[in-house]
């Protein structure tokens, strides 16, 4: 038997198997296409012909595949899990990792649920953050096999929190690029390369951070009254590079997205607030949005 099994040998899946063959693990691997696997059989893997093999091959499975239906197909077998510890590295819904923990639980096994938070070069290094919840002793039983990933993030006993978690700061990475590709877009117009621009992204990167600090803060005492910058600040100023944007007939989506919220501050009176006080209008549900 393998000390550990991984399910789907796409880019992360593959960088997962190769991190633990890296650390001394004997690892069996699988995938819907089974010439993906040649790679990793070449560099010591075993290969499982079936999903149940590779499950049934190992005490612990870990699972890396397109999404949480794909990994319901492969464990669509009624297989017994007892001792067995299965790591769920598939981005989904909160609701599909309960429901997937259910099913692994009421076949006697523990589950982990993962959050992948970096790239798959990363992994098996210190930038290999991955984010975990589960039962305290479900980790444990595992810790020494994550730490050949990269750092442990436990982020608590609740099954979906790491999914949540992942979710929630994943829409921080993709605004974050996206709004650097509009921003390169209008510096190219100018004559400005993305080589000369992106050693300077740190700037209003680290300006963001010191933001959230003072927002975190703000929205826990409930107090947006601040000596920074007033929503009717910041408008104007994104306002001017909407402005700028559209001038140099670039799409700026993202840019129009974000100025959308400051016009619906303006609209119920939060301007003379700080940036935080925004949170008020993401929290509303979407028929509060339409009552307006």
């Amino acid at each position: 038997m393998a000390d550990v099994a991984v399910l789907g040998m796409g880019n992360m899946g593959a960088a997962v198997a190769r991190a633990l063959l890296a650390d001394g693990r004997s690892v069996l691997v699988w995938n819907r296409t089974a010439t993906r696997c040649e790679p990793l059989a070449n560099e010591g893997a075993e290969v499982a012909p079936t999903p149940t093999s590779a499950i049934l091959g190992a005490p612990v499975v870990i699972a890396s595949v397109l999404d949480y239906r794909a990994l319901k197909n492969a464990m669509a077998d009624q297989l017994d899990l007892t001792e067995r510890t299965v790591i769920n590295l598939t981005w989904g819904t909160t609701d599909e990792a309960r429901e997937l923990a259910e099913l692994v639980s009421t076949r006697g096994g523990r589950y982990v649920e993962g959050g992948v938070l970096c790239r798959p070069e990363a992994i098996g290094h210190p930038e290999g953050d991955i984010l975990y919840s589960g039962p305290t002793g479900s980790i444990e039983e595992v810790r020494s096999l994550l730490a050949s990933l990269g750092p442990i993030h436990y982020v608590g006993s609740d099954l979906a929190q790491a999914n949540a978690l992942a979710l929630a700061l994943g829409s921080i990475f993709y605004a974050s690029v996206l709004s650097f590709l509009e921003a390169v877009a209008y510096a190219d117009r100018l004559g400005i390369s993305a080589d000369v621009m992106a050693p300077l992204v740190r700037i209003p990167l680290g300006l963001a951070g010191s933001t959230i600090d003072a927002s975190v803060d703000q929205i826990e005492r409930q107090d947006f009254i601040g000596s920074e910058a007033s929503n009717a600040v910041h408008s104007a100023a994104l306002a001017s590079v909407a402005q700028a944007f559209t001038a140099a007939d670039i799409e700026h989506r993202l840019t129009d997205a974000v100025s959308s919220y400051f016009d619906s501050a303006a609209q119920l009176g939060l301007s003379h607030l700080e940036v935080g006080a925004l949170l008020r209008i993401m929290s509303r549900t979407a028929a509060e949005f339409n009552a307006t």
